[in-house]
């Protein structure tokens, strides 16, 4: 499975969807580190930092802070989807970032 982010009002390319309800589900967990179905925003940086770490090669061609631009921007995400302010994200909210940005193909 393959998947993109999409930004703003890019195009989506052909063969893209969103993912169904167990992808969903299945991703809340696989951020959820501590198993309290919960997502704590420690867990959600780990998690992307962790992601980050497989692409260094990317990061590195974007410049010596991109790293710190990338991590501040999923900062300001995660405060953004946390609706009820209590820096954790349910799963309802971590649902809506996945069908507001996440693309997959099979």
């Amino acid at each position: 499975m393959n998947f993109i982010i999409r930004k703003d009002n890019q195009d989506i390319p052909q063969g893209y969807r969103k993912p169904n309800e167990n992808i969903v589900i299945e991703n809340y967990f696989s951020f959820d580190l501590n198993g309290d179905c919960n997502i704590s925003k420690n867990e959600w940086m780990i998690s992307f930092i962790k992601m980050l770490a497989k692409d260094i090669d990317s990061l590195e061609k974007e410049g010596p802070d991109s790293i710190m631009q990338k991590i501040e921007d999923l900062s300001n995400e995660f405060d953004y989807y946390d609706i009820d302010n209590n820096k954790y994200l349910e799963l309802q909210e971590f649902k809506q970032i996945i069908e507001n940005n996440l693309y997959i193909s099979e």
